[in-house]
Formats: C-alpha cells, sequence, structure tokens
C-alpha cells in the first residue's frame, strides 16, 4: 500500500506533457482559459474570431504558423498583457512552441 501511495504521489507531481487548455471562466461577456504549449506538441489549426487580451504567465517566444507554412514571432513575458483582434475570416494558424520549456498564456476572449 505504502508503494502505492508514493508512485502516486509522484504521478501526481509530474507536469502535464501534452499541451493543453484548461477554461478558467465562460459566460455570456468573457471566456477566459489558461493554456500551456509543451515543446514540440503544437496548438492545432485554429482561430479566433473575437478580440482577446493574452498575459504572460511563463513566458517565452511562440511561432504562429499559418496554413500556408509562413510563420511570425509571438513574445509574451511574463506579467504582461497583450491585445490581439479577432484573426481575419477563414484564417487559421497553430501555435508552435520551439523551446524546450512550457509556455503558459491566459487567454481573454471578449465574447
Amino acid at each position: 500500500m505504502k508503494k502505492l501511495l508514493n508512485l502516486l504521489a509522484c504521478t501526481l507531481a509530474l507536469p502535464l506533457l501534452a499541451t493543453h487548455r484548461d477554461i478558467q471562466l465562460d459566460n455570456d461577456t468573457v471566456k477566459v482559459w489558461k493554456t500551456v504549449i509543451t515543446p514540440e506538441a503544437p496548438l492545432s489549426m485554429h482561430r479566433h474570431d473575437k478580440p482577446r487580451i493574452v498575459v504572460g504567465i511563463k513566458g517565452g517566444l511562440l511561432l504562429k504558423v499559418m496554413e500556408d507554412g509562413s510563420t511570425s514571432p509571438l513574445v509574451f513575458e511574463s506579467g504582461q498583457a497583450y491585445w490581439f483582434a479577432a484573426d481575419p475570416e477563414g484564417e487559421l494558424h497553430a501555435d508552435v512552441n520551439p523551446s524546450n520549456e512550457n509556455i503558459e498564456v491566459l487567454v481573454i476572449e471578449i465574447q
């Protein structure tokens, strides 16, 4: 039993290895989620049809990759807020973390 409890404790202490989003708040006015972008696990192609504020929790460099393969850098500093307008209609992008550490942001989308 002690071995099982130790294994469980170790497992719970491990960081999540996959890129993921965790919804924090969702109502008629605002939607807020935390996104963790892990190295080698990009966010899949998507678009933002509403304006948003992105706050760096654990900053770093992301690459915004467009459908045509072109890229542009997105630098998020920890504790800094950034404004983004809605994405153009029909334009999709992925977010790639080229570093070897997780990047974490809080996204606040205006409904």
